[in-house]
């Protein structure tokens, strides 16, 4: 047990290796929550303070309904620590695949959810996505095969304007009702923010405490706490998984 949950829930850190593994060691697993955090996707869990409590939240709620749950994050950013910054070139991938230029990480995705299909066809899965991990979700999602997605419901949440997103029924896509201004291209708002993030950036690196530009950038709609968002995403997955 992490201590991080409440549920009886294995948290498995999974890296840009296979994480089908982590989940067939844990042959009791009934759903698989797959985790897709924003920026790179490469920070973890614990250390997301937006995506810890949903993640959370999710993972008790399936608890209370009896279903026996594993959480696996997934790093979309091939790095040898999730806590260091990829390589430029790393970074040059991941976002021509955020810009649907190619899809190689979703694929991979997309092979392992089906591999555990085969081998299991009772194993559910959850995709959860947020920001630019809900662009890699929907990605994802589309190009499952009809047996896996029958299997699959995502969750997106907050996912940038720039992508035209895949609508299905096993899809949750949520917007902060319409008040997030990079779900709505209100492109003004977002660049006002990023101002101010690189400004709190070059401080802290001038003060000699350097952080990630991911952790410190800040859009303001963009937040999406649990409590604001637990009827929808429960109601959804009550419907999905009766």
């Amino acid at each position: 047990m992490n201590g991080l949950f409440s549920a009886p829930l294995i948290l498995a850190v999974c890296t840009h290796s296979s994480f089908a593994d982590l989940v067939k060691r844990t042959s009791a697993a009934e759903v698989v929550i797959v985790v897709n955090s924003g920026g790179w996707g490469n920070i973890p869990i614990e250390r997301c303070p937006e995506v810890l409590p949903i993640v959370k939240g999710i993972a008790d709620y399936l608890d209370s309904c009896g279903w026996r749950v594993v959480v696996v994050p997934f790093s979309r950013a091939p790095v040898d620590s999730p806590a260091t910054t990829p390589s430029p070139i790393t970074q040059l991938i991941t976002v021509a695949e955020m810009l649907s230029i190619h899809h190689s990480r979703a694929r991979a995705l997309v092979r392992e959810i089906e591999s555990l299909v085969q081998r299991n066809p009772d194993l559910r899965f959850v995709l959860l996505g947020i920001s630019n991990g809900a662009v890699f979700v929907d990605q994802a999602t589309g190009l499952l095969s009809p047996l896996a997605d029958s299997r699959v419901v995502a969750i997106e949440i907050g996912p940038p304007s720039w992508h035209g997103r895949y609508k299905a029924e096993n899809i949750l896509q949520l917007d902060n009702e319409g008040q997030d201004p990079l779900t709505q291209g209100k492109f003004e708002e977002v660049f006002a923010s990023l101002l101010g993030g690189f400004m709190k950036f070059a401080f802290n690196l001038f003060t000699g405490n350097p952080t990630r530009f991911e952790e410190i950038w800040h859009i303001p709609g963009h937040d999406y706490p649990w409590e604001a968002i637990r009827h929808k995403v429960c109601l959804f997955l009550s419907q999905s998984f009766n």
